[in-house]
């Protein structure tokens, strides 16, 4: 997971008395990057979640100051550490405020200390967050994976603040551009917004990384609603700026240990293709209802042979004659069967729908009792099921040789 503000410049305040003066509030952000910048008209060529140094050594005065804080709020930078000296003496009290009001970091440093020397070991230290997080990968996928050796990675999850016995919520996301599936790597380009809308959502510890082409987000004492809530706000903000994607999440119950986060997994890819099979934006494991015992069938063998024993007659007379029988029953079973609902959803006369609803029982052999309805939706939603894993096969596989891009 990338480094938070705050954690940036842990001991840095100390070490080289890096005071903090405005937008306390802003710190949660996530840092990308260190620069030091003179030029007020500079922040044009930010990407986004820097965090600046400047020493003032080009302008005259302070009052040049407002401008700067507001270019470099307006393009994304994560915070300012102003080096008070010759060129900068104060910070005017107009700066501190709308530092306040907008939540935007502002520090100062002394003209002692060395900008170079600083910018170095702040830059380090992002570096080494991010090497951190190879071991971090290869912990949780021990838990996940259940394998033998995943106690040896407890002490490197605790000094993160994942502790073995902690309640943990796991949520996949998973992104469709048509009919292909986002590779895994590909989740890199807006993996850090995800990561800063996460944080910015709920102060709790969570990591993030790619798995089966899946972004996979753990969350330390993060129950299941607030995981909803954050799967929500990258909805409305992160994903709203890829129009061309669809992105839906499912996220597991909520584990009391790491140790869980086997079944987690398993729930949690449940959910998402379920979340993308009712296209719903998001879904919980509690709320699959009879996908659950669906996903939780492993011999997939078993699934086919129920559908074909069920539906198989109907769905080879409906390919050999072109008929739509199944279209038809799956609408008479969820509107319940109400005739007038079929025909006014198919855009038929009702009386087309009797006339189906009779061949149905006459070819056959069909009741429409209690018991051939349970079947009959059970074999619906298996077909469901097994098309909709035959799909992600392919999209993974199309993914995988290079054809889906960001």
């Amino acid at each position: 997971m990338a480094i938070t503000l705050a954690r940036l410049l842990t001991s840095a305040e100390s070490t080289y008395h890096i005071d903090p003066v405005a937008g306390r509030d802003g710190t949660k952000a996530l840092v990308r990057w260190v620069h030091i910048l003179e030029d007020w008209a500079a922040p044009d060529f930010l990407h986004g979640n820097e965090l600046v140094f400047t020493t003032g050594i080009a302008q005259q005065g302070n009052q040049w100051l407002m401008e700067f804080v507001t270019g470099l709020k307006a393009h994304a930078a994560v915070g300012l550490v102003v080096n008070l000296g010759p060129y900068v003496t104060d910070i005017p009290q107009s700066v501190i405020d709308y530092c306040n009001r907008n939540d935007f970091p502002l520090f100062t440093i002394p003209w002692e200390r060395r900008l170079t020397d600083v910018t170095y070991d702040l830059c380090h230290r992002i570096i080494a967050s991010e090497e951190n997080e190879t071991g971090m990968v290869d912990a949780f996928r021990a838990f996940l994976f259940a394998e033998p050796n995943q106690d040896s990675y407890l002490p490197l999850l605790a000094r993160r603040g994942f502790y073995s016995m902690n309640e943990y919520t796991l949520m996949l996301l998973d992104a469709h551009r048509g009919a292909l599936r986002l590779a895994g790597e590909e989740w890199d380009s807006m993996k850090f917004n995800v990561q800063e809308a996460v944080l910015q959502c709920v102060d709790k510890p969570f990591f993030f990384f790619t798995q089966d082409n899946y972004l996979a987000i753990i969350g330390s004492g993060v129950t299941g609603t607030e995981m909803r809530t954050c799967a929500q706000r990258l909805q409305d903000t992160v994903f709203s700026e890829y129009p061309t994607l669809s992105v839906c999440a499912g996220i597991s119950d909520t584990t009391r240990n790491l140790a869980g986060l086997n079944a987690s997994l398993k729930q949690a890819r449940a959910a998402a293709a379920t979340s993308r099979l009712k296209n719903e934006a998001f879904l919980r494991y509690d709320e699959l209802g009879l996908y659950q015992i669906l996903h939780a069938v492993e011999n997939q063998a078993v699934l086919h042979r129920f559908m074909d024993d069920v539906l198989g007659n109907m769905l080879r007379y409906d390919e050999l004659h072109h008929t739509d029988h199944t279209a038809v029953l799956e609408a008479y079973l969820r509107n319940n069967g109400s005739i007038q609902q079929v025909s006014t959803q198919m855009g038929v006369h009702r009386n087309t729908i009797n006339y189906k609803i009779k061949s149905m029982r006459d070819l056959f052999g069909l009741t429409l009792d209690n018991s051939d309805i349970t079947s009959l939706w059970l074999a619906l939603c298996i077909r469901e099921t097994l098309r909709d894993t035959q799909s992600s096969v392919r999209s993974a596989k199309l993914s995988l040789d290079g054809v889906t891009t960001l």
